[in-house]
């Protein structure tokens, strides 16, 4: 039977208001109607009593293993308990999210052999109002940002490790460096037409400014070798929310680039030609 391994991040709980939380997340892994799940939980040597919290949990089962010392962000975090995994695929579920509905691992089993990522809709609640997070039409947004939330999706466990996980250098929009990577590396993936995940806004997501930052720095790692960009121009591009014209013009054309990010890039080259961006 395929292995799922869902992998949570908790620090500080019950200082933070969110044991209630952590214990509806725990309990939407244990309700999972898939036969093989393991649920690994990383504490990052919490002071304030969350490991007695984390314990009621484990007595209450459906938690493989409970790693605790600390750790330099949620995002190394996530690379131990990746590390720890034994699963065929890897899913990160936030300690203040859950799965609202107990067939949705079930379903990324499902999934054919030949995918080594798997993407959903999400959906997304701020306080007491919720929307569909979607996944992007043909992953069309990942030159840009990410093409859908990562709450919704599923890695297998050896892609994650040929991509050396998450870049902790990146402390808000880790997540899109390693799905940026995952394109560029040639994955292939699989949609689901239905959300089973719920996420609380908020968080490091809540953080524009070091989002912004980020997401400049990633561009720049993975993209700016395809051409010699000054960084007012670089600047400029992410404020149109694009990336720069010759950059897209020399992965428009590179032999190292999957058919499919060929021609978003020529795509978005050309509407930067029409909007007369540089």
């Amino acid at each position: 039977m395929t292995r799922i391994s869902v992998i949570t991040v908790t620090y500080n709980l019950i200082e933070a208001g969110r044991a209630d939380m952590f214990r509806q997340a725990v309990a939407s892994v244990r309700a999972q109607s898939h036969g093989d799940v393991e649920h690994i939980l990383v504490d990052g040597a919490s002071t304030d009593g969350t490991d007695a919290l984390i314990a009621q949990e484990v007595a209450l089962g459906g938690i493989a293993r409970v790693i605790s010392e600390p750790d330099r962000g949620v995002y190394d975090a996530m690379n131990k308990g990746a590390a720890a995994a034994t699963g065929d695929w890897i899913l990160f579920l936030n300690s203040d999210d859950f799965y609202h509905r107990s067939d949705g691992l079930a379903a990324v089993a499902d999934v054919p052999g030949a995918a080594d990522f798997v993407a959903s809709p999400v959906i997304r609640q701020d306080g007491t109002t919720s929307e569909i997070a979607g996944v992007s039409r043909g992953f069309a947004r990942v030159l840009i940002t990410m093409p859908f939330s990562h709450q919704g999706l599923a890695m297998r466990r050896g892609l994650f490790a040929d991509l050396s996980g998450f870049d902790p250098a990146f402390r808000v929009a880790a997540d899109y460096d390693l799905v940026l990577r995952m394109f560029l590396s040639g994955a292939r993936g699989h949609v689901l037409p239905g959300a089973f995940a719920t996420f609380r806004t908020g968080g490091l997501s809540a953080d524009t400014t070091g989002l912004k930052q980020d997401q400049l720095a990633i561009w720049r790692k993975n993209l700016g070798h395809f051409a010699t960009v000054p960084d007012d121009v670089w600047t400029a591009a992410q404020g149109r929310r694009t990336l720069p014209r010759s950059t897209l013009a020399a992965m428009a054309q590179s032999p190292d680039l999957t058919p499919h990010l060929r021609r978003l890039a020529a795509f978005q080259r050309a509407r930067n030609w029409l909007r007369g961006a540089p």
